[in-house]
C-alpha cells in the first residue's frame, strides 16, 4: 500500500513522542513492503542529519512559533507548501495520507488534502489541534472576527475585491471548518476527549504508542526488597513530581531509611527551584537525585533501578515511560489519571495510587518493595500485556489493517 505521510517533524528532529512514533511506523510498514513517503519540514540551518531516510522529504517551511511574519511572507511561505504538496501528490499517487501532526505548518494545507479525494487519516498522540487551529497565521489574515488585526495590504484586497486573486489555490476556509474524516487515537481517554470537545471526527479507532521492544530487553526484579525508586518524565506541576518526593519523605519518618530516588526529565525552571527547596527542608537530599534526561540512556536507567513512579494528576494521553518500565521489567506505581487506567490494571499489571496522595503511595511502595514475589508476578504479567498490545509490529499491523479499511471505503 502507498501511505503518504504528513508530520511537522521528523526524526532525529521531533518535538516529542507524536514524531517518535511516527518514524517507528514508517519504519515498520517500510520493512514489511509497503510503499512510504513522509513530508516534512526542512532541515534547519547549519543543521546536518546523519544516515538520511529515503522516503523522507524535508521540504516544508514552518511558521516560526514567536514573532510575526509580513503578508508577502506568509504567502511566500503558503505557495511553497502548497506546491511541494501537489508535486509529491502528482509524482508519489498515494492510495492513503496520514497526517501525524501539523503544528507550525497551515491548516490551509489539511483543507487542501481533505478535498483532495484521496483518503485521508489524522493520528492522535497529543491534542496538537487544540494548539494549532486556534492561531494560524494565513487564517488570521482573512477569518471575520480574527482578533489580530488585518495588515493594510489585506484590507486593501478585501475592499478592492481581489482576495481570489491572491489567494488561488490556497484555501482560506475556517480552522472550525477543519474536519477529520477517519482518525485513530493513542487510548480511550484522548478519544473520548476530543470527541467531547466537538471535534468533528468521523471514523475512528484506537491504536497505541508502540515500542520495539528489542530496545527494552526484560529483566525480573530481584529476590531482595526493593528499594531504588525511579521517576521519568516531564518535570512539572501537572506532572506532580513533588509527590514522589514528599512520598520518600514519608518512607523516612516510617523509619524506611535505605529508599533512593532518581528523578530523570526536562523541568521547568520554577516548578525545580521549589523540589530543590522542598529537598533541603526534608532533609532527604542524601536520598534523592535531579538530572535531565538522555533519550537513548532511558532503557539501561530503568534496568538499574527497582520500582517505577508516576505521580502525574493532570489527564495523559499514553504513559508510554511506564510501557517502558514495565516492557523491562520494573513494577509501576501509578495513579489512574487519564489513559493509565487503560494500561495498568490494578494489583495485576502495575498498582494505583490517589493523585497527590504521598502517605498512599508510600505506604505501596513499602508494600511492594518488601515482597519481591508479588513484585514478579506484576513484572511478569506487565511483560505479557506490553507484547501483546504495545509491540510495534503488533500495533502497526493494527494501523495497516485501519488504512485498508479506509481505503476501501468500509464504515
Amino acid at each position: 500500500m502507498k501511505v503518504l505521510h504528513l508530520t511537522n517533524y521528523y526524526p532525529p528532529l521531533h518535538q516529542g513522542n507524536t514524531e517518535l512514533q511516527c518514524a517507528q511506523f514508517v519504519r515498520t510498514l517500510s520493512a514489511q513492503g509497503h510503499q512510504q513517503r513522509v513530508l516534512t519540514s526542512e532541515t534547519p540551518p547549519n543543521t546536518k542529519l546523519k544516515d538520511p531516510e529515503p522516503q523522507v522529504r524535508r521540504v516544508f517551511r514552518l511558521y516560526p512559533s514567536e514573532g510575526r511574519l509580513t503578508f508577502e511572507q506568509i504567502r511566500a511561505l503558503e505557495i511553497h507548501n502548497h506546491a511541494q504538496l501537489r508535486e509529491n501528490l502528482e509524482n508519489f499517487h498515494p492510495e492513503v495520507i496520514l497526517i501525524w501532526g501539523a503544528q507550525n505548518l497551515s491548516v490551509s494545507l489539511l483543507h487542501t488534502i481533505n478535498s483532495s479525494g484521496i483518503p485521508v487519516v489524522y493520528g492522535f498522540f497529543n491534542r496538537w489541534v487544540d494548539f494549532w487551529l486556534r492561531k494560524d497565521p494565513w487564517l488570521d489574515l482573512w477569518k471575520a472576527g480574527s482578533t489580530v488585526p488585518k495588515p493594510f495590504f489585506t484590507r486593501l484586497l478585501l475592499k478592492l475585491g481581489m482576495k481570489s486573486t491572491v489567494t488561488a489555490n490556497i484555501p482560506t476556509d475556517s480552522p472550525r471548518q477543519v474536519s477529520f474524516p477517519n482518525a485513530f487515537f493513542c487510548s480511550r481517554s484522548l478519544a473520548s476527549t476530543m470527541q467531547s470537545e466537538g471535534h468533528r471526527i468521523g471514523k475512528s479507532t484506537i491504536i497505541p504508542c508502540a515500542l520495539p521492544l528489542a530496545e527494552f530487553p526484560y529483566r525480573a526484579p530481584g529476590t531482595g526488597s526493593l528499594r531504588k525508586l525511579i521517576y521519568i518524565d516531564r518535570i512539572n506541576d501537572g506532572k506532580d513530581t513533588l509527590t514522589a518526593i514528599k512520598a520518600l519523605k514519608e518512607l523516612r519518618s516510617m523509619g524506611h531509611t535505605r529508599y533512593t530516588l532518581q528523578i530523570y526529565g526536562r523541568a521547568d525552571r520554577h516548578y525545580e527551584k521549589t523540589l530543590h527547596e522542598y529537598i533541603r527542608k526534608s532533609q532527604v537530599s542524601g536520598n534523592v537525585s535531579i538530572k535531565p534526561l538522555v533519550e537513548d540512556d532511558i532503557p539501561s536507567l530503568l534496568r538499574g533501578n527497582d520500582i517505577f513512579l508516576s505521580t502525574v494528576k493532570t489527564p495523559e494521553a499514553f504513559p508510554l515511560m511506564a510501557v517502558k518500565a514495565m516492557a523491562v521489567g520494573l513494577p509501576v506505581l501509578s495513579t489512574p489519571s487519564g489513559s493509565n487506567k487503560e494500561v495498568i490494571k490494578d494489583g495485576e499489571t502495575g498498582i494505583l495510587f490517589t493523585p497527590g496522595k504521598a502517605a498512599e503511595l508510600a505506604e505501596k511502595i513499602h508494600a511492594l518493595g518488601d515482597d519481591p514475589q508479588r513484585a514478579k508476578e506484576i513484572s511478569e504479567k506487565a511483560r505479557a500485556e506490553v507484547d501483546k498490545s504495545f509491540e510495534i509490529k503488533n500495533v502497526a499491523a493494527r494501523l495497516h489493517e485501519f488504512l485498508l479499511e479506509v481505503r476501501s471505503g468500509k464504515t
